[in-house]
């Protein structure tokens, strides 16, 4: 019996679902010009403009007396084709796109590793805006 092709399924899903996008950095050692070595802080995005879909899991204020001036700390979960080169501690910049693809809010913070299902990769953040 022939398996299932659920990257058929990935690509449907991502055509309807993946409206938002990331750009994801990553502290990596890397060679100079004058041939030292130096580092890519995560700030600096390796990938930009990746499709993914944003999903808002809480949005929460630790200090209920401080609302106006505590930062709201959002969590949220990445959901991204399999392909997408995703790791643990990567630095994310996240942003969700209304349905013409301009940027309605921007989102930053690390991941956490990675659950991978048979069509598609998911990845928790806990990020701060404010």
């Amino acid at each position: 019996m022939a398996g299932f092709d659920f990257g058929k399924i990935a690509n449907i899903i991502a055509s309807v679902m993946d409206t938002d996008k990331i750009d994801i950095g990553r502290r990596m050692e890397i060679v100079n010009p004058d041939g030292s070595i130096g580092e890519l802080t995560p700030e600096e995005p390796i990938y930009r403009g990746v499709q993914c879909h944003i999903a808002f899991n809480t949005a929460d204020n630790p200090n209920p007396a401080a609302v106006d001036i505590s930062p709201i700390i959002v969590s949220i979960t990445v959901h991204c084709p399999l392909w997408v080169d995703l790791q643990n501690n990567d630095y994310v910049y996240a942003h969700k796109c209304d349905h013409n693809g301009n940027v309605l809010e921007t989102y930053q913070g690390f991941v956490g590793f990675n659950t991978v299902t048979q069509s598609r990769k998911s990845v928790q953040m806990a990020m701060r805006r404010g």
